[in-house]
């Protein structure tokens, strides 16, 4: 026992394998004996059983939590004791056990408020985690293809994340028809999937995945989850939800499982969504369900959740809601139905590279941090005052950070602070506010209350500038959204922006999206589909870039002709919107190309074909 107890944790997967195998059952309670002996040692080991083993192994580790009368134990023992997905036996052991330790016998109630209390202060970091050493964990895992209890190191958020989204599973499996428990179970396994699968990346659906198991809620409550998680900050969560609305195309059927849904605090105008909250009668058929669209999205004079989501300061938030939207392909007005091309022609506009923004009327200072900005691969656009620098932030998806001199004025940069963070589309800059040194007292009040900026002094030199960079781009890391991931959110926006702009659409105004377009014709990877959606938008600018482009001898062949067919199409909306100068000098590129390869010069004969075409038959009298 003695060597038992120097070798601690070491010892312990050994002795839990013995455990593990029915062939030595004779040398079980001897086991037992000495893992009680061990003391607060083995607590943390015999978790990780509970948490992975089978239900045998489980009971072992049962009696032995009983034994030590260890309370950090009774959350788990909890959920085990009174979820009806354990066994029976399993069940009742834990019962006792739990009456042992705690002096009572608590009943279901109580266990469901207790893991529900303790899950929620995980979710919400209000809870640490056990063990925690500078963000790390050492956490016990039964492996049970290798017999083998070992413990592996994890991060601190990932245990809370799993600690969390656990002890509200199983208050959700005991008491199945409470909602508030039902968000809770929903919200912490999204959030845990969305972090394991990998932020911005979409869930998997398969059957038993956190994402199916969160569809069979039905709309309404998926609804819920997502008001709750914006309400409350926890934007992954909100994300995840938003991007599985669409897929709930039930009409709202909730699982046989879930009681009937309360009216909600404030009851929607819209009756379709109230009659879809309520579980449907039994033989109702699938044409009795109201259409995904209206139950999600036309809420009367009000913006729905999900079209509230499109303008949210989470960049994932946001495109997930816009998928959403445009997924569900809606046929009528709704509140708010401007928000979908606004934020997509944003989301679109860009320029394909990381910037930064500097503001400040110091044009010496700014070059020489630009320098050390550009050295990182990083591009560089100025501002000299504040209204511009709040212009600027909100004109581009690129910016990765702001850096504003702490003098800057109209308005001052305590109030240009709090417009940036009102306005989506520069809400999460990260933001230095850059001091001398007889205002670092009020630069560090400007940021008190902000947790996406800090203060600094003005950097000397570029070890002094790297410090200072480093800790902004670390604000939030996990929910910053890193530049390739911002270039393929553009890419899924120009799909979008495609979809939403179809002659056939009349509900979207897409007209506005035409200076999108125009830039992204300049973006190689967004270049084809911006032709389209500039032969589309039936502006003179966007007839004007596009017969640029034909004529632009640097572009790819393919954009070329890309060009030339949306212009023909325009041509066909809208007529010939081309000045007289600009006809004449396509006739002007075309003659010249005499000399060209013959790709170019089909190119530019299709440019006047189009524009000869309305010409060449007098239109039939009515």
């Amino acid at each position: 026992m003695l060597g038992l107890l120097e070798a601690g944790g070491a010892a312990i997967g050994p002795m839990v394998q013995v455990l593990a195998d029915p062939q030595r059952e004779a040398e079980h309670a001897a086991v037992r004996d000495a893992l009680v002996a061990m003391g607060g040692t083995a607590v943390d080991p015999l978790m990780g059983v509970l948490e992975d083993a089978g239900p045998e192994l489980m009971g072992q580790a049962v009696r032995i939590m009983a034994a030590l009368e260890n309370e950090q134990a009774l959350p788990r023992l909890l959920g085990i004791a009174f979820s009806p997905q354990y066994d029976s036996q399993l069940r009742v052991a834990t019962q006792a056990a739990v009456e042992h330790i705690a002096g009572r016998r608590p009943a279901p109630a109580d266990a469901v408020r207790i893991l529900t209390e303790i899950a929620r202060e995980y979710f919400e970091h209000d809870q640490p985690v056990r063990g925690a050493v500078e963000g790390r964990v050492e956490w016990w895992h039964w492996d049970a293809e290798r017999s083998a209890l070992e413990p592996r190191e994890e991060a601190e958020d990932v245990i809370r994340r799993r600690l969390a989204a656990r002890l509200a599973r199983d208050a959700h499996a005991i008491a199945p028809g409470d909602r508030d428990v039902q968000h809770l179970h929903l919200a912490t396994m999204l959030e845990e999937a969305a972090f394991e699968h990998g932020l911005g990346r979409p869930l998997p659906i398969e059957e038993g995945t956190a994402a199916a198991r969160a569809l069979e809620a039905g709309p309404a409550v998926l609804e819920e989850v997502m008001e709750e998680a914006i309400r409350r900050g926890h934007p992954a969560v909100a994300a995840a939800a938003a991007s599985l609305l669409h897929k709930t195309a039930t009409g709202g059927r909730a699982p046989e499982s879930a009681p009937a849904d309360p009216a909600p605090e404030s009851p929607p105008d819209d009756p379709a969504y109230e009659a879809a909250r309520r579980a449907p009668e039994a033989d109702a058929e699938p044409a009795d369900r109201p259409d995904p669209a209206e139950l999600l999205i036309h809420r009367g004079a009000s913006p729905s959740p999900l079209v509230r989501a499109a303008v949210h300061p989470d960049r994932r938030v946001r495109m997930a809601a816009l998928e959403s939207i445009v997924a569900l392909q809606p046929n009528r007005p709704f509140a708010g139905s401007h928000y979908v091309p606004q934020s997509l022609a944003f989301t679109a506009s860009t320029g394909g590279g990381p910037k930064a923004l500097l503001a400040s009327p110091n044009r010496q200072e700014m070059l020489r941090l630009a320098g050390f900005l550009t050295a990182r691969g990083i591009g560089v656009e100025t501002a000299t005052n504040a209204r511009e620098m709040l212009r600027l932030a909100a004109s581009s998806p690129d910016y990765v950070l702001l850096l504003a001199d702490s003098r800057l004025a109209n308005p001052t940069i305590d109030v240009a602070l709090q417009n940036l963070r009102h306005e989506y589309r520069s809400a999460d800059l990260r933001v230095g506010v850059l001091a001398r040194a007889d205002e670092f007292r009020r630069a560090e009040h400007m940021v008190r209350h902000d947790p996406a900026a800090l203060w600094f002094a003005w950097p000397r030199d570029e070890a002094a500038f790297a410090w200072q960079f480093d800790r902004l781009m670390a604000i939030e890391s996990a929910h910053f959204v890193p530049p390739d991931e911002r270039r393929q959110m553009a890419s899924r926006a120009m799909d979008l922006l495609v979809e939403i702009s179809r002659p056939e659409q009349r509900l979207f105004e897409v007209r506005a999206t035409g200076d999108v377009a125009l830039r992204a014709l300049y973006v190689p990877e967004l270049a084809e589909r911006a032709a389209v959606l500039a032969g589309r938008s039936g502006t003179p600018a966007a007839q004007g870039a596009l017969v640029d482009v034909a004529g632009r001898d640097t572009a790819p062949i393919e954009l070329r002709r890309a060009a030339v067919a949306a212009f023909g199409r325009s041509i066909e909306r809208h007529g010939i919107l081309l000045t007289t100068a600009e006809i004449h000098r396509q006739y002007e590129r075309y003659n010249a190309s005499a000399t060209r390869d013959e790709a170019t010069q089909q190119v530019l004969a299709h440019v006047l074909d189009y524009l000869e075409a309305p010409t060449l038959e007098e239109p039939e009298e009515d």
